[in-house]
C-alpha cells in the first residue's frame, strides 16, 4: 500500500501538471491556516501608502497564496467555510491598510468601506489564479500570478479608472529603490509589479509543506526571479551612475496656501470672500518673493484659492496675468470654482500665453471625499494667457465636473510642458500622452492629507521616470516636490514645516527619450495576452479530459484492436 508523508503533494501538481497519487489527503491544519491569514493581513497593513515597508512588499501576497494552496487539493476547491475566512481576512487587511491613509481626513470608522473595493478585488484575483494553478501546475503558477496582477491593474486603470487600481498598485511598494524604479522606463510600472508579485509566488511555493526538502525546479525558478531582480536593479545603478541629462534647465518653484481644504467652507458656506482675498494676497506675495529668487516657472498648489462668481474669477486672472506680463514669468494658477456650495463645484487650471484665449477642461479623476467642484489651474506667461484646464480624473466620493479635453503639451520659450492635477498623475495614461507630446517637465498642483504624504507625492515622479520628463508637484498639506527625469529628488518641501511654503528648484527642461513612451502599454497587454493563453490551455485539457472520460476505460483496447 503507497503512503505519501507530506501533506503538500496533496496541494500541488506535479512540476509537469500531473496530479498526484492520491487527491483525498486532508488539509493543512487549522494552526497552520490560521497563520497564513494573521500574516497576510499584517503585510497588508505594512506594505504601500503610509508607513510603508518596502521589503513586506516582496513577500505581501505569499501567505494569501499559501492559504489557498493548503485549503484544497487536485479535486477538491477551497470549501465555503475557507472562501469566509479568506475575504473577511483580506477585508481586515485593507481596513488597516485604509486606516493609515485616513489620517487628518477621514474617521477610522470609514475604512473597512474604503478597502472594500480592494479587498473584494483581491478576493477574486486569488481565486482565478488558484483555479488556473491547480489546471496548470505550480511552474506555471509562478508566471500566471505576476501576470495576472499587472493584468488586473492594468484592466482597472484603462477600463474602469479605478482608484484601487491607482492608489494600490504592488510596484508603488518599491518607490525607495530608486535603481530598481529605472526599469520603468522600459516597461512601466508594470514591470516593478511583475518582479515583486513573481517573488510572492516562488516564497508561497518554497515555504509550503516541502519547505525543507523544495523540488529543484522551484529553487532553480526562484533563483531565476530573484537575479532577474538583482539584474535589474544593477542595470538601473548603472542607468543613474552614467546618464547625463542634456539641454536647457529653468528655475521652478512652488506656491502652497495657508488655506486648508478642510477649512474652505464653514458648514455649507464657503469661507468669506475677504478671508479669501486675505489669503489669495498671500499667494501673489510668495509668487513675487519666488520669482524675484529666480522662478522662471512658477506652481501653485491645487484649489489654492476659490470663486464663487464668474467676476471673481476674471479678476483673479487678470490679476495672475498682470504678475506674469509684468516678472516675465510662467504662473500656473490652481483654483476652484463654487457652482452650489459642497454639492456642485469646478476643479480648474488655466495656462496663460501668446496661443490665444483660455481654453477650458475638467479634471478627469477625483479623490476621496471631493465634494462637486470645478478644480482649476491657470497658466499665466509673459504673453497672456496660454491654456486653461479642469482635474480631469475624480477619485472616489469627489463630486467635480470632470475634464473630457485630450491632455496638451505647451511650446514655451524653454522648452515643452504640461499640467495635471493632482489624482490625475496616479494614472500612466496621462504620464504617456506628455512624454509622446514631448513635453520635458510637468507641473502637478495637488493637495494631499498626513495620511498620503509624502507617498502620494512620490507616486508622482514614477510618471517622469517612464516618460523621460521632470516633474514638480506643488502640495497642500503635505510634501511638494521636484524630480529629474530620473526620479532623483532635486528638492522637498513640506506643508507643515514653516509658514513660508514656497519651494525652489533647478529643473532640467530636455526630454529624455524612454522605450517606455514608445511601446506605453506593450508589456500589461503582453500579460494579459499570456493569461488568455494559460486560460485556453485549461479549457482545451478539460475537453480532451472530458472526452476520455466519454470514451470509458475499454476504449484504448477497442483503439489497439483496430
Amino acid at each position: 500500500m503507497k503512503t505519501i508523508s507530506k501533506q503538500h503533494e496533496s496541494s500541488a501538481l506535479l512540476n509537469d501538471g500531473s496530479e498526484n497519487s492520491d487527491d483525498t489527503i486532508p488539509h493543512a491544519s487549522p494552526r497552520r491556516r490560521v497563520a497564513c491569514l494573521l500574516f497576510g493581513i499584517a503585510f497588508f497593513a505594512l506594505s504601500g501608502s503610509r508607513f510603508n515597508v518596502p521589503i513586506v512588499g516582496w513577500v505581501a501576497s505569499a501567505p494569501w497564496l499559501m492559504y489557498l494552496r493548503q485549503s484544497s487539493t487536485r479535486r477538491a476547491r477551497p470549501g465555503f467555510r475557507d472562501m469566509v475566512a479568506l475575504i473577511l481576512a483580506l477585508e481586515a487587511g485593507m481596513a488597516l491598510h485604509m486606516a493609515k491613509m485616513c489620517a487628518g481626513v477621514f474617521p477610522l470608522a470609514l475604512a473597512p468601506i474604503m478597502g472594500l473595493p480592494k479587498a473584494s478585488t483581491q478576493f477574486a484575483l486569488f481565486l482565478i489564479f488558484e483555479h488556473l494553478r491547480r489546471a496548470l501546475g505550480d511552474m506555471w503558477g509562478l508566471a500566471v500570478f505576476p501576470a495576472l496582477v499587472v493584468a488586473s491593474d492594468w484592466i482597472g486603470l484603462t477600463i474602469f479608472a479605478s482608484s484601487t487600481s491607482a492608489l494600490f498598485s504592488s510596484g508603488y511598494t518599491q518607490m525607495d529603490d530608486l535603481a530598481l524604479l529605472q526599469i520603468i522606463s522600459l516597461f512601466g510600472l508594470g514591470s516593478v509589479t511583475f518582479l515583486v508579485n513573481a517573488s510572492s509566488a516562488v516564497i508561497a511555493v518554497l515555504l509550503d509543506d516541502d519547505a525543507r526538502h523544495p523540488s529543484f525546479h522551484y529553487v532553480r525558478a526562484a533563483a531565476v526571479i530573484w537575479a532577474l531582480v538583482v539584474a535589474t536593479q544593477a542595470w538601473g545603478a548603472w542607468r543613474l551612475d552614467r546618464q547625463v541629462l542634456p539641454g536647457p534647465t529653468i528655475t521652478a518653484a512652488t506656491v502652497g496656501t495657508d488655506l486648508e481644504i478642510m477649512d474652505m467652507f464653514q458648514g455649507e458656506d464657503l469661507v468669506s470672500r475677504e478671508e479669501l482675498d486675505r489669503l489669495e494676497d498671500i499667494l501673489f506675495e510668495r509668487t513675487e518673493t519666488v520669482i524675484k529668487m529666480g522662478a522662471e516657472l512658477v506652481v501653485w498648489n491645487e484649489l489654492a484659492t476659490l470663486v464663487s462668481t464668474r467676476h471673481a474669477e476674471t479678476k483673479l486672472l487678470d490679476r495672475g496675468e498682470a504678475l506674469a506680463r509684468e516678472k516675465g514669468a510662467d504662473i500656473v494658477m490652481g483654483y476652484g470654482f463654487v457652482l452650489d456650495g459642497l454639492r456642485k463645484f469646478e476643479n480648474k487650471y488655466a495656462w496663460m500665453g501668446p496661443e490665444g484665449p483660455i481654453e477650458a477642461s475638467f479634471k478627469h479623476f477625483a479623490a476621496p471625499g471631493d465634494v462637486k467642484f470645478e478644480n482649476k489651474y491657470a497658466w499665466m506667461g509673459p504673453e497672456g494667457p496660454l491654456e486653461a484646464s479642469f482635474k480631469h480624473f475624480a477619485a472616489p466620493g469627489e463630486n467635480i465636473i470632470s475634464g473630457t479635453n485630450p491632455f496638451r503639451v505647451l511650446e514655451r520659450p524653454w522648452g515643452r510642458a504640461a499640467c495635471a492635477i493632482c489624482y490625475d498623475y496616479d494614472f500612466p495614461s496621462v504620464g504617456l500622452a506628455h512624454a509622446r507630446g514631448g513635453a520635458g517637465v510637468a507641473v502637478v498642483p495637488a493637495s494631499d492629507w498626513k495620511g498620503i504624504d509624502p507617498y502620494h507625492t512620490s507616486m508622482a515622479s514614477v510618471r517622469g521616470i517612464e516618460g523621460g520628463f521632470s516633474v514638480v508637484r506643488s502640495v497642500r498639506t503635505g510634501a511638494s516636490a521636484a524630480y529629474d527625469p530620473y526620479g532623483r529628488t532635486l528638492a522637498s518641501s513640506s506643508w507643515f514645516d514653516d509658514g513660508r511654503r514656497i519651494m525652489t528648484a533647478r529643473v532640467p527642461v530636455a526630454p529624455l527619450p524612454t522605450l517606455y513612451s514608445r511601446i506605453g502599454d506593450a508589456f500589461p497587454c503582453t500579460c494579459l495576452g499570456f493569461l488568455l493563453l494559460a486560460t485556453g490551455l485549461v479549457v482545451v485539457r478539460r475537453r480532451g479530459t472530458a472526452m476520455m472520460s466519454a470514451e470509458g476505460p475499454e476504449a484504448p483496447a477497442k483503439v489497439k484492436a483496430t
